[in-house]
């Protein structure tokens, strides 16, 4: 009865039903009731009968469970990011214990520092840079470029410049000096003052013997590097090799000025040399010897010779010596 629509109920049925369900109890037709459905509705409305009873604890537990959730959550990204943390740490030491090693001309030990951090940190540029670095100091100049080149290929600012000078003084090394001319102006396009690249630049001209662009190099990085002596010397060499005497001596002299070294001596020598100045090359050679070290001295004493044999000394002691 029920189950059927109100206009298909007639009077008497409806009357009956009454009558019949006044002599049950609520539990009888509870129970009567609950017999007329599937079991998958009866168990559709148990549950729906428990929602109804326990809907506002279940909602606070359910707040609260998602508050536990996202505090786990939070927990775990945050031991995360303390076991990363610590391992950059990590890493970070052994990269400036091998660039310490890279400073004090230590190649192979820095190599193995820069393998370990390579092993867990596969694109750490810094350890690139000085793995690039070891080989230059170990000679394989061919090794060095490649390293220098991977290092460039992970596009960070902050090595850029580095791995360029180094790229550039290793293909400088190998007598590729077109290429090497290339990455010196990729740093001279963006800053025309910066000093090692003005110096390598005319070293790479003077390697070529082109003397003209190695002079105005040399000639820029003096002005920039005051109190200097190496710019002058190398402005002082490259002016000779133009025959410009002149400016070459000037340039001597002043490197002279700034530090009386065996090298400045050397090249002020050779510019008096190349003047047919033999006395007083033959003087500044004399006090040449005397600072000099002794991986100039044999070049030194070679000039010494050259200039005597233009006077009439005897030149047997110096060529014994």
């Amino acid at each position: 009865w029920v189950s059927r629509p109100p206009e298909q109920v007639s009077g008497a049925e409806q009357t009956g039903w009454m009558a019949e369900s006044m002599h049950k109890t609520r539990g009888q037709r509870f129970r009567e009731e609950l017999a007329k459905l599937t079991p998958e509705e009866r168990e559709l409305w148990r549950l729906e009968a428990r929602w109804q009873k326990n809907k506002a604890k279940w909602a606070e537990c359910a707040v609260r469970v998602q508050a536990l959730l996202r505090c786990r959550i939070a927990m775990r990204r945050t031991r995360k990011a303390l076991a990363t943390r610590r391992l950059h740490e990590l890493m970070r030491k052994k990269l400036e214990e091998a660039n310490a090693f890279v400073k004090r001309a230590r190649p192979k030990e820095a190599m193995t520092l820069c393998d370990e951090v390579l092993g867990i940190l596969p694109a750490e540029p810094v350890a690139y840079l000085l793995k690039a670095s070891a080989y230059h100091q170990l000679k394989e100049y061919a090794t060095a470029e490649e390293w220098y080149s991977k290092t460039l290929a992970t596009h960070t600012a902050h090595t850029e410049y580095s791995c360029l000078i180094g790229r550039a003084n290793a293909r400088l090394q190998l007598e590729k000096f077109e290429d090497a001319r290339a990455d010196l102006d990729l740093i001279l396009e963006k800053d025309m003052d910066h000093v090692e690249c003005l110096h390598l630049r005319g070293m790479v001209a003077g390697r070529e013997k082109d003397w003209t662009p190695a002079s105005e190099d040399f000639q820029r990085l003096s002005g920039l590097v005051q109190g200097k002596a190496m710019p002058k010397t190398l402005l002082a060499y490259s002016l000779s090799c133009l025959q410009n005497w002149d400016a070459a001596s000037q340039a001597s002299a002043e490197s002279l000025a700034c530090t009386p070294s065996a090298e400045a001596r050397s090249v002020q020598a050779a510019v008096a040399c190349c003047s047919r100045d033999w006395s007083r090359a033959e003087g500044l050679l004399d006090s040449t010897l005397e600072v000099a070290p002794k991986a100039s001295r044999a070049k030194v004493l070679a000039g010494r010779l050259h200039s005597a044999l233009h006077f009439p000394h005897n030149p047997l002691p110096l060529i014994e010596n």
